[in-house]
C-alpha cells in the first residue's frame, strides 16, 4: 500500500468495509479522510497539534458525524439527503418469471394477424381491424406477419389480461404515432419468432390528443413489457424513444437493433436483461430506468447479453440501483458510460466503456465484487462517495481522475462541495501516467531535503477558503518523475476490524503529530518526520486488496 502526493489532492478508496451499513461506512470514510488529511498537512508544514485540531483548521474536514466546516467538506444540502430512504436493494426484484423466459407458442390455437399495405386481416378471436389500425382486446396469443406501411398495432385489453404478440416477419411503420402501442393489459410479451426479421418504425412527429405527451416511443407500453425469443427486431425511433415501458421492461432474448432520437431502451420501474444481443444508437441514454419515487424501483439489472452502444448521453442510467452480474460489450457515451443516481454494483460480466464524462458514476457507492471493467477513455474513471473493490479486474484510462471519492449529491439539488480524492497506489494496483518519485532524488526545483518534500511553490499546508484544491506550482504537469518507488516507512499495517470502525493506533501513540525537526521550515517534510506517519492512519485512507491497473494523465490526482 502506497500513497503519493500529487498536486495537493487526495483520493480515498476503501475495500474492506462491507460489514458496516451504508451510513456507518460513510461516517468511517469521513473520519478517515479527516485524520489522513490532518496528518498530511501537519507533516508538510502545519503547526503541531491533534488530528482533530488540524482537520478543523484545514477546511472543515468532517469527523464521525460528517458535519462540514466552512471552505470544505460536504455541503448542508448534500448532508440533508436521506440516501438510505432512496434505495431498498433487499426489496428489489431481480428475478425473471418462467413466462418471461418461455418463448414458445402454439400456432394452431393462436389468432393470426396478416398485415398487408394499408390494412390487415384477422383469423381468430380477440383482435379487430379498423382501417390501418389493428387492435387486440383480449388475452391470448397473436401471431403477426406481413407489412403495414402506415398504421399501428394496439393492445387495449383488461388490466388482468396477459397478451403474447408473436412477431413472425412483421414490419409496422407509423408516420404519426407508435408502431406498437400497449394501452392496457396486465402484461404483454413480445416474442420474436425463431429466424424472423421484424421492424418497427415511426415518424418524426406524433399526432397526440390535447394535453397528452404519450405515446412517445416506437414500441410503447403503459404496462409491464417483456421481449423474448430468438428472432431479430429493428426499432427505428425518429420521434423520441425506441422502446419505452411505463412499468417493467424485461428482455430475455432476441437480437435488437435500436436507433432513437432520445433514449434507446426505457423501463420506468426497471430494466432487466437476462440475454440477447443489443446494438443501440441513441441521441439520449442507451438503457434507462427512471422511477426515483419508490426505493424498490428505478433499477437496471444486467445478467447477460452482448451490447454495442453509441449514445449521446449516458450509456446505462438507473434512478436507484445499477446491477451488472453478467453480459459483455462495448459502451461509448458522450456523458457517463455507467450511471446510477444512488448506488451501483458489478459482480460479473465484461464491459469496455469510453465516456466523455465518467466511466462509472454512482452517487453513494460503487462496489466491484467480480467481472472485468475496462475504461479505455474518460474524464474520470470511477466516481462515487465510496468506491469498494473486493474482486475483479479493473483497467482505467482517464484524462483527470482515475478513481474519485466525491460527496454524493442529488441531481436536482445544488451542492457547493465535492469530495476529495488522492493520487494513490494500493497493494496490487498500479498507476500509469505519473512515475513514482525516486528515493533520495527530487524533481527540478524541489528544494526539500532527501526527496521527501513537495515542489517549490506548493501550498504551505493551509487549505483555501473555497474548499478547492490548490493550484500546482508553475511548470508542474501532474507527472511524477522517473525512478523507483520510495520505500515505505517501517511498521506493520494492522488488519482492519470487522465492525467497520477506525483501527486503534499503535501502542504509545497519543494522537499528537511529531514535532517539526529543529531547523526545518514550514513546507519541508524530512524523512524522519515522514517515517513517523502511523501506518494505521494511512491504512484508514487507502485499502485495496485487488488486482487493478489504472492509467491517468494526472496519476489519479482528484479534483
Amino acid at each position: 500500500m502506497e500513497m503519493q502526493y500529487v498536486t495537493g489532492r487526495m483520493c480515498m478508496m476503501k475495500t474492506n468495509m462491507m460489514n458496516g451499513t451504508v451510513e456507518q461506512r460513510r461516517r468511517w470514510a469521513r473520519g478517515a479522510l479527516a485524520s489522513a488529511l490532518a496528518a498530511t498537512l501537519a507533516l508538510s508544514g502545519c503547526a503541531g497539534g491533534t488530528y482533530g485540531d488540524n482537520a478543523a483548521e484545514s477546511g472543515g474536514a468532517a469527523g464521525e458525524g460528517g458535519a462540514a466546516g466552512e471552505g470544505g467538506g460536504a455541503a448542508a444540502s448534500a448532508e440533508a439527503v436521506d440516501w438510505d430512504a432512496l434505495i431498498d436493494i433487499a426489496g428489489m426484484d431481480f428475478a425473471y418469471s418462467d413466462r418471461d423466459k418461455d418463448a414458445s407458442y402454439d400456432t394452431a390455437s393462436a389468432t393470426k394477424i396478416a398485415l398487408s399495405g394499408a390494412g390487415a386481416t384477422v383469423e381468430g378471436d380477440g383482435a379487430a381491424v379498423d382501417g390501418s389500425t389493428v387492435t387486440i382486446t383480449a388475452a391470448g396469443t397473436y401471431v403477426v406477419s406481413g407489412e403495414l406501411t402506415d398504421g399501428a398495432l394496439v393492445v387495449s385489453a383488461t388490466d388482468q389480461d396477459k397478451v403474447q404478440v408473436v412477431l413472425a416477419g412483421a414490419t409496422i411503420r407509423n408516420a404519426d404515432g407508435a408502431a406498437l402501442n400497449v394501452q392496457q393489459a396486465d402484461k404483454v410479451f413480445i416474442t420474436l419468432a425463431d429466424g424472423s426479421q421484424n421492424t418497427l418504425a415511426d415518424g418524426a412527429a406524433y399526432t397526440l390528443a390535447d394535453g397528452e405527451d404519450e405515446p412517445n416511443a416506437v414500441l410503447f407500453s403503459k404496462d409491464d413489457l417483456t421481449i423474448n425469443g430468438s428472432g431479430a427486431l429493428t426499432v427505428e425511433g425518429n420521434y423520441r424513444h425506441g422502446v419505452n415501458s411505463k412499468d417493467d421492461l424485461v428482455i430475455t432474448g432476441g437480437t435488437l437493433t435500436v436507433t432513437a432520437k432520445e433514449d434507446g431502451l426505457r423501463g420506468k420501474d426497471c430494466v432487466k436483461i437476462a440475454d440477447g444481443s443489443f446494438t443501440v444508437t441513441a441521441g439520449g441514454d442507451g438503457v434507462k430506468s427512471s422511477n426515483d419515487e419508490d426505493p424498490t424501483r428505478g433499477l437496471v439489472s444486467i445478467d447477460g447479453g452482448t451490447f454495442a452502444m453509441d449514445v449521446q448521453d449516458d450509456g446505462v442510467q438507473a434512478a436507484t440501483y445499477l446491477r451488472i452480474a453478467g453480459g459483455e460489450g462495448i459502451v461509448k457515451a458522450a456523458d457517463h458510460a455507467l450511471r446510477s443516481e444512488v448506488e451501483a454494483a458489478m459482480t460479473g460480466g465484461s464491459f469496455t466503456v469510453e465516456a466523455g464524462g465518467k466511466g462509472v458514476n454512482a452517487e453513494t457507492c460503487f462496489t466491484m465484487d467480480g467481472g472485468t471493467l475496462n475504461v479505455t477513455g474518460s474524464e474520470e474513471g470511477i466516481e462515487a462517495e465510496e468506491v469498494i473493490v473486493n474482486d475483479g479486474e479493473l483497467n482505467i484510462v482517464a484524462s483527470d481522475d482515475g478513481i474519485n471519492a466525491a460527496v454524493a449529491e442529488r441531481s436536482d439539488e445544488s451542492a457547493d462541495a465535492e469530495g476529495s480524492s488522492a493520487a494513490s497506489n494500493a497493494a496490487g494496483m498500479s498507476a500509469e501516467g505519473g512515475e513514482p518519485q525516486p528515493q533520495g532524488e527530487t524533481p527540478d526545483g524541489n528544494g526539500a531535503p532527501d526527496g521527501s518534500g513537495v515542489p517549490d511553490g506548493a501550498p504551505d499546508g493551509a487549505m483555501p477558503q473555497d474548499g478547492q484544491a490548490p493550484e500546482p506550482p508553475e511548470g508542474f504537469d501532474g507527472q511524477m518523475p522517473d525512478g523507483t518507488m520510495p520505500d515505505l516507512p517501517e511498521g506493520e499495517v494492522p488488519t482492519m476490524p470487522e465492525d467497520g470502525q477506525m483501527p486503534e493506533p499503535p501502542e504509545g501513540f497519543d494522537g499528537q503529530m511529531p514535532e517539526r525537526p529543529e531547523g526545518a521550515e514550514g513546507g519541508q517534510m524530512p524523512r524522519a518526520a515522514a517515517a513517523t506517519w502511523p501506518t494505521w492512519a494511512a491504512q484508514a485512507v487507502l485499502w485495496a486488496p485487488t488486482r487493478a491497473r489504472i492509467a491517468s494523465s494526472r496519476s489519479m490526482a482528484a479534483r
